[in-house]
């Protein structure tokens, strides 16, 4: 089957002599049909083309040398199939990422992919299957460990496939992805949705439309560099410790009194390497240092500080104004304990 299209004719070129003539002319011929016999269709509306038979029909553009009317050589330029019918289909990908050069999402987050079918006739049982059923196939693509762009890929597995008989919308929802690996949280992959129209005749199965999602990992974090069993005189140097930063989010630290709660916000402490990520894939590793402080952060006498590391991302429940995720959290006692030694004595 091929898409029902047409080859405009007309005058292709002319040599300087009048005499000698290059014009294109169209040749139709019916697929398996019973005359089988080509016909001349003409460009200037005096002779209409054949119906497109049952199997379809086969278009030929043809450039013809004429010399005072005779043909003198001849050039096929094209050929196209067309068929009485032909489906057609579209595939959409919904994620919670606003992100628009490609769909990509988390492989702990939902997602969901939408078919769109047209031109499937149900009317005539007599029908071949490509005329009233489309063919999908799902992939799923393991990146290599580490690979988060695709340039390697460990495996790649046919996840699902199946037909569709109706015209129409045809969604389909996921909890997370369908990727599987030991360690999926840290890898990241690819999910492909194709669409095919069937075989029919001489026409091979063809892709009609085609979809990816990108999954990326889940960001992970750590605080090091502190002994949370010593107490420290002022705020102490520590380093913060990013992997697989989700793209276009921000990661940082906040300090604040007291122990660590999950609801408790405290001052976020200013950093040149965490704030933002413009990638478009995740980043593989970070570390950043954290040795200065304000003075709303440094206490005078002893007093619990929390250290917590927090990233934000597109997703549900982890944006800025939400606090975003948290990823690791240390809590350490902080300040100058006053001691005074003294002498008991009587005095008479």
């Amino acid at each position: 089957m091929k898409t029902i299209f047409l080859l405009l004719l007309g005058t292709i070129a002319s040599y300087s002599q009048t005499t000698t003539v290059w014009q294109t002319r169209m040749i139709q011929s019916q697929i398996r049909g019973a005359t089988g016999i080509p016909e001349l269709v003409a460009h200037n509306g005096e002779r209409p083309s054949l119906p497109i038979g049952a199997n379809g029909s086969r278009f030929e553009l043809w450039g013809i040398q004429l010399n005072n009317g005779v043909i003198v050589s001849e050039k096929r330029i094209d050929t196209t199939e067309v068929g009485v019918y032909l489906p057609t289909a579209e595939i959409t990908i919904a994620t919670e990422d606003p992100y628009t050069g490609f769909y990509r999402s988390r492989v702990d987050q939902p997602f969901k992919v939408s078919y769109k079918i047209s031109n499937l006739r149900h009317s005539n049982p007599t029908l071949p299957a490509a005329a009233s059923k489309v063919l999908v196939r799902h992939y799923v693509d393991l990146y290599t460990d580490g690979s988060f762009d695709g340039s390697s890929i460990a495996s790649t597995v046919l996840f699902r496939s199946f037909e569709l008989n109706r015209n129409g919308n045809h969604d389909y929802s996921f909890a997370v992805t369908n990727l599987t690996a030991p360690d999926l949280i840290r890898r990241a992959g690819r999910e492909r949705f194709i669409v095919y129209a069937l075989a029919d005749g001489i026409t091979p199965q063809r892709e009609i439309a085609k979809a990816e999602i990108i999954m990326l990992p889940v960001p992970e974090g750590n605080i090091d560099g502190l002994v949370t069993t010593r107490a420290y005189k002022s705020m102490p140097t520590f380093h913060a410790n990013l992997w697989n930063s989700y793209p276009t989010t921000s990661t940082w630290v906040e300090v604040y009194d007291g122990d660590y709660s999950l609801k408790k916000r405290g001052v976020h402490l200013a950093n040149t390497g965490l704030e933002t990520s413009g990638r478009i894939y995740s980043a593989p590793y970070d570390r950043v240092e954290y040795s200065t402080f304000p003075t709303s952060v440094q206490p005078t006498v002893n007093i619990k500080k929390t250290i917590v590391l927090r990233a934000s991302s597109p997703f549900k429940n982890e944006s800025l104004d939400k606090g975003g995720r948290v990823l690791d959290h240390q809590t350490v006692t902080v300040g100058n304990s006053l001691i005074i030694n003294g002498m008991l004595t009587t005095i008479e």
